[in-house]
């Protein structure tokens, strides 16, 4: 009876409308569930993660925002997988290790319900995703591409191990973006669109990892240069003007915009970004007759060049008579600006230069580049040429090149000249025949050291010492035999792409004057195969942005197979060197020892020297031990540097003769 009676009010209860309430879980939760189809060849993901997030309240919040962040793991069984979510309006995105993550916005997920997003298409590899915001409207979408970085140290990187690749895409209306099928390594990361607006940023791609930018790229609108010129011409000849920039994290110089100038000297410079250029003035056959750097923005003003010419006459010899074929370069080949021109059969040239006054020159004649005495250039009153006799010493120094007793061709050879203070400077260089013979003319009288290198092997550096109008017969340099040394660079997140490594070899405890150079592989690998056989050990110097800088020395005991492993920390401090003389110094860490005018060139190309009245601060150096010591006299001031402190190097006493 009791029975009948408990069945009697549960039909009462259902039949006036009441309801069984739902365990809290099934009421707040749904579920997300599909198929995963992976390429070809590639192992299916053993485990598969959801992340999600509520989605902006309003239209166009969504812009610049993280990507969804809350984390919880999904069930995968073979190919099908189902994600338990709350039941609700969600920004999601599915990530399988070593695949791009898969991106949904605004999903509804139905109380108790099953929403089926149906087969998903995964991509391997590394990928990179954000947002692009644009200040102003257009109808077109944002384009995005991405492609590897040129760094200029070595050579490009689609020519390095690793899978780089390129992609491209385009932003939603949301204005978010997603590139995947990616390598690791260094990109440029651009987007455009139809009207002319730009952003690019430099990224790191780690192998099988998503990048999310934590900054939108903001398109801007292009940026016109307005220049004029006077004159327009030279020699009733055309002028160019020209903006160009240093990509970034690297020495390349990418040419951005080139127009001729006008009869009127007008030159109109466009599609330019905010951002530091250097604007030349070029003649048709390349000569350099005005450069400088200009900070282009919004609202720039137009830029005025007056070029203050100056026409030249001159003759070039070997000693007093003996006339020079080849080409005269005011400025020399390495500075800007320059001015190059061709001599005649009698050494003869006429020319038109940007402006009077001195003029280091460099000669080149029959594959052979010679630094040339500097010249003073005086404008004539009368307006007649400038007439000018530039006169080659008439030393010359006559060798081979061999390897293994064979004559090598087409090695560079190069002569460098120290003077009493210890600064070197390049005194000519030129290229072996086919017979292995080179020719060095016009050498100044004095001490100079030789060297000789081609692309798998080099010579030591061989001392020689030249009396005026001296010919120098005999000098051989033997290519050495070369073995292979190779690191592996990596941080507390796996390798480092794109680190910047010199290596100077130790033999009989001194250390060469000639450096190994190169960036790290998409492995963070570099090996050079052309390492001295006699060297016992390196002096490694390593640069890598977001790590502190190290300088060690490293045992010669490390090949391709079995590579030392550097590790880079991200503990970093800075070195103030004090007032006081620079050139001449060295720098010692972990065993090491550098010129500091060795090393100073990269702390100043990547923004790491900075000068200020304290003296040079180098900053981001890895926390340890350091001495600054001055080569000829061996007075030396050490001291420890401690993470995010700086160290003080250094006489405070002596005037600052500035970096070597």
């Amino acid at each position: 009876m009791q029975r009948s009676l408990c069945l009697a009010l549960l039909a009462l209860l259902f039949s006036s409308g009441a309801a069984v309430a739902e365990p809290a879980s099934r009421k707040s939760e749904g579920v997300l569930r599909g198929k995963l189809r992976v390429p070809a060849s590639t192992p299916r993901p053993a485990s598969l993660r959801i992340r999600f997030q509520r989605p902006a309240k309003k239209e166009g919040q969504v812009q610049g925002k993280a990507l969804p962040t809350k984390d919880q793991s999904c069930v995968l069984e073979g190919s099908s997988f189902h994600c338990t979510l709350p039941a609700e309006k969600l920004d999601l995105a599915l990530v399988a290790p070593g695949f791009a993550p898969v991106y949904f916005w605004g999903i509804d997920v139905d109380r108790g319900g099953v929403r089926d997003v149906g087969t998903l298409r995964l991509a391997a590899g590394a990928s990179v995703a954000g947002w692009v915001v644009a200040p102003v409207p257009h109808e077109s979408p944002a384009v995005l591409e991405v492609a590897p970085e040129t760094t200029g140290w070595v050579s490009d990187p689609r020519a390095r191990r690793g899978r780089l690749l390129s992609s491209e895409g385009r932003a939603d209306e949301r204005g978010f973006f997603q590139l995947s099928g990616l390598g690791a390594g260094s990109f440029r990361l651009l987007a455009h669109r139809k009207d002319g607006a730009r952003a690019e940023r430099a990224i790191e791609l780690l192998e099988g990892r998503d990048l999310v930018l934590s900054e939108p790229l903001t398109l801007a609108l292009p940026i016109n240069l307005e220049a004029f010129v006077q004159p327009a011409e030279v020699g009733g000849k055309p002028l160019f003007c020209v903006a160009e920039r240093i990509a970034p994290r690297s020495n390349v110089v990418e040419e951005v915009a080139r127009k001729p100038i006008a009869l009127d000297g007008s030159c109109s410079l466009g599609g330019l970004q905010r951002g530091i250029y250097t604007v030349r003035v070029l003649s048709l056959e390349g000569s350099t007759y005005y450069v400088s750097e200009v900070d282009v923005e919004p609202g720039i003003s137009p830029l005025s060049v007056a070029l203050d010419l100056v026409e030249v006459e001159g003759i070039v010899t070997f000693g007093k008579s003996v006339p020079v074929v080849g080409e005269v370069v005011f400025g020399t080949l390495h500075r800007q600006p320059n001015v190059s021109v061709a001599t005649d059969d009698d050494g003869r040239f006429t020319t038109v230069l940007p402006r009077d006054g001195e003029w280091p020159v460099d000669v080149v004649e029959d594959g052979t580049t010679h630094t040339a005495p500097g010249v003073e250039v005086e404008r004539r009153s009368d307006g007649k040429p400038t007439s000018l006799h530039i006169a080659l010493p008439s030393a010359l120094v006559r060798g081979r090149v061999l390897e293994k007793g064979e004559p090598v061709a087409d090695a560079i050879v190069f002569a460098v000249r120290r003077d009493e203070n210890g600064k070197e400077s390049r005194e000519a260089f030129t290229r072996s025949r086919e017979d292995g013979t080179f020719f060095l003319r016009g050498v100044r009288e004095g001490s100079l050291v030789l060297k000789a290198y081609t692309r798998t092997s080099a010579s030591r550096w061989t001392p020689l010492d030249v009396s005026r109008d001296q010919e120098v017969k005999g000098v051989e340099l033997p290519l050495s035999r070369q073995i292979e040394f190779a690191l592996r660079v990596v941080g507390p997140r796996g390798p480092i792409v794109g680190a910047y490594v010199q290596a100077f070899p130790i033999l009989r405890g001194t250390r060469e004057r000639w450096a190994h150079r190169g960036t790290t592989d998409a492995d963070g690998s570099i090996a050079w195969t052309d390492v001295d056989a006699d060297a016992e050990s390196m002096d490694v110097f390593v640069v890598a942005a977001g790590y502190g800088v190290r300088l060690l020395r490293v045992p010669m005991a490390y090949g391709a197979a079995s590579p030392l492993v550097l590790t880079l920390g991200e503990s970093r401090g800075s070195l103030v060197l004090r007032r006081g003389a620079l050139a001449g110094r060295t720098l010692r860490a972990e065993g090491a020892e550098v010129p500091l005018s060795a090393v100073l060139p990269t702390f100043f190309q990547v923004g790491l020297a900075i000068e200020g009245e304290s003296g040079l601060t180098l900053a981001d150096l890895s926390p340890g031990s350091y001495t600054l010591c001055a080569e000829s006299s061996g007075d030396c001031s050490t001291g420890e540097l401690r993470p995010n402190e700086a160290l003080a190097l250094g006489s405070s006493s002596t005037p600052q003769e500035g970096p070597p």
